[in-house]
């Protein structure tokens, strides 16, 4: 089936709010504007009916000019409204709000009762003032399931999909939930995505500068907030938080973590510790002077290769459920073997999609390194980890014997940069 030739073409913002919609039902764009994305999103047979609102008579005609060009008359509906005022509940299944600021956007969806109510999936691209927005979501009944970054000429939009659900977030994160939201923290790599934290981060820069130079200094406990979010920014940008996991490099302070990790695996009768860059084979003392040193290109050993060490640590309680060790360049061994990443899981917290997490992490921090393309490998017979490498975009690019006679699987994945 050929695609149908429009008289006009969607911006990267309005393509990118297209390919989150889901597929069928009602959508109702409210503040239609010239009816471009509803109109192609019915023409392309991505919703059964689209509904174009404005609070104004003229972009109003402006959509269904666009509408009647496209002969779309039978699939696409203009409605005068203010927001959802002239919408019903259960008239639509989905809604873009989008181009705007997180302010009025708040405003819209506070207009009207209803707009709370479980079956409706709002996709909604604030101009500005996302922190309003997020915010105001939180507090009043609503989740933000997925948030997103779109490049369109200078500027970098952030478009949030929500729905009714409460939102569980510690008080001490708030203010950076607010801040940068979701965006950043499920996808492997995204420059969007990474420029929209850029742009964040630059902006906190320049508010504590500014704090610290004013006429009243703020306290120290706003300049430690200020500067604990900055932190936690630059974490998400080299791909070291995610959703549910946060990877915390290895130092001397997790003598308890590493003993405690080691122990589960000896109880369950495993020696072999994954991704631990040899924690199974060495004490405590020296297993971490070596990882420190393997850290740094200046000291690593001859034999080796720069290595970063992960506990990949569970955000809402502090525990190491797994440990990930990628390695910045590759060597003979490592090239015909093991590849820049090797990680595992302890064995009480399998089957959990921790795995997935960690090595989406891995991947964005590889990204951060600079790599373009990784290479990963495991035992053939290991059908977890085969399934969380192909999860993740790996193609399997050769089988062979390992060292100890056992057949691995060796696959590459492209990172886009």
């Amino acid at each position: 089936m050929s695609l149908p030739k429009l008289p006009f073409r969607l911006s990267p913002r309005l393509q990118m709010i297209a390919s989150l919609v889901r597929p069928g039902g009602v959508l109702a764009d409210i503040g239609a504007d010239h009816g471009y994305l509803v109109t192609w999103l019915a023409a392309h047979g991505r919703i059964d009916k689209g509904l174009a609102c404005d609070i104004n008579p003229m972009p109003l005609e402006h959509s269904r000019s666009t509408i009647a060009r496209c002969r779309m008359e039978e699939k696409v509906e203009t409605r005068l409204s203010d927001g959802l005022k002239e919408l019903s509940p259960g008239e639509f299944s989905q809604a873009v709000i989008a181009g705007m600021g997180g302010d009025t956007i708040a405003d819209i969806l506070a207009g009207v009762p209803w707009s709370g109510q479980a079956g409706i999936r709002y996709l909604l691209q604030p101009n500005s003032k996302e922190d309003h927005l997020r915010e105001w979501l939180h507090l009043h009944g609503f989740q933000i399931l997925e948030e997103h970054a779109v490049q369109d000429g200078n500027f970098v939009y952030p478009i949030l999909i929500a729905e009714a659900g409460k939102m569980e977030i510690p008080e001490e994160q708030r203010r950076l939930f607010y801040t940068i939201g979701r965006i950043g923290e499920t996808s492997a790599f995204c420059p969007a995505e990474n420029a929209y934290l850029r742009r964040r981060r630059k902006a906190l820069l320049l508010r504590l500068e500014g704090r610290k130079s004013a006429v009243k200094p703020d306290t120290p406990q706003e300049l430690s907030s200020l500067r604990t979010m900055l932190l936690h920014i630059d974490r998400r940008l080299q791909g070291m938080e995610g959703e549910h996991l946060s990877l915390i490099q290895a130092n001397e302070s997790q003598r308890s973590m590493a003993e405690d990790y080691l122990g589960e695996h000896h109880r369950y009768g495993e020696k072999i510790l994954h991704g631990s860059a040899m924690l199974d084979s060495l004490p405590f003392e020296q297993w971490i002077c070596k990882t420190a040193a393997n850290s740094r290109p200046e000291t690593v050993q001859s034999h080796w290769v720069q290595t970063s060490v992960f506990f990949a640590v569970r955000r809402e309680d502090g525990k190491a459920v797994g440990m990930l060790d990628i390695r910045h360049q590759l060597n003979d061994f490592l090239r015909q073997y093991a590849g820049h990443i090797g990680y595992g899981i302890r064995p009480t917290e399998r089957g959990k999609g921790y795995g997935s997490e960690m090595l989406r992490l891995g991947l964005k921090y590889a990204a951060y390194l600079g790599l373009e393309d990784v290479m990963l490998s495991c035992y053939s017979e290991n059908e977890a980890s085969r399934k969380i490498i192909l999860k993740c975009g790996g193609r399997l690019e050769r089988e062979l014997l390992y060292t100890d006679g056992r057949q691995i699987q060796v696959y590459q994945i492209p990172l886009t940069i």
